[in-house]
Parts: C-alpha cells; sequence; structure tokens
C-alpha cells in the first residue's frame, strides 16, 4: 500500500479522484458486513492519507458482500478485500 500511497501523490493523478470500495465474504450478518466493509474502506483512507495522499480525493464506501470477486465460493478469502476505483 505504500507504493500505492506513492503512485497516488504523482503530479498526474491531480484531475482524478477515486472510490475505496470496501468489500466482505458472505459469512455473518448483512448488517456486520456492510460495517466490516465501511471499516476496511475507511483504513485504506486512513492509511494513504497517512502516507501523503490528500484524502479529499478519496472516498469510502461500503459494498459488503454484494460484489463478490469468487462468487462460487462466498466463504473465500479472496472476497474480504479493498477496491480502488477511478472516478474520473
Amino acid at each position: 500500500m505504500a507504493n500505492l500511497a506513492q503512485a497516488l501523490q504523482s503530479s498526474e493523478r491531480v484531475a482524478y479522484r477515486f472510490v475505496v470500495h470496501g468489500h466482505t465474504g458472505a459469512k455473518g450478518r448483512p448488517e456486520y458486513n456492510r460495517q466490516l466493509s465501511q471499516q476496511r474502506a475507511d483504513a485504506v483512507r486512513d492509511f494513504l492519507a497517512q502516507h501523503g495522499v490528500e484524502s479529499f480525493f478519496l472516498f469510502p464506501s461500503d459494498k459488503g458482500v454484494s460484489q463478490l470477486a469468487n462468487p462460487g465460493k462466498p466463504f473465500a478469502a479472496e472476497n474480504r478485500r479493498v477496491r480502488i476505483v477511478n472516478l474520473d
């Protein structure tokens, strides 16, 4: 993530905004998963901000279990992740 922070500080990035999507697996109640995915997104945003990225370019978002990376295995570890998506 330090490499990502460095890349997001590039002068080429100044025109872009990013959403930080937190995701979870299917284990647990939907309310808990939404809260957990928001905490993941917030943690990544906070890490990036602590490493020099201006946080007003980063918009954390909770996806919960709504977009599984591996829908065939809803409890798989790869479903528990954070994605950063360019909004522009």
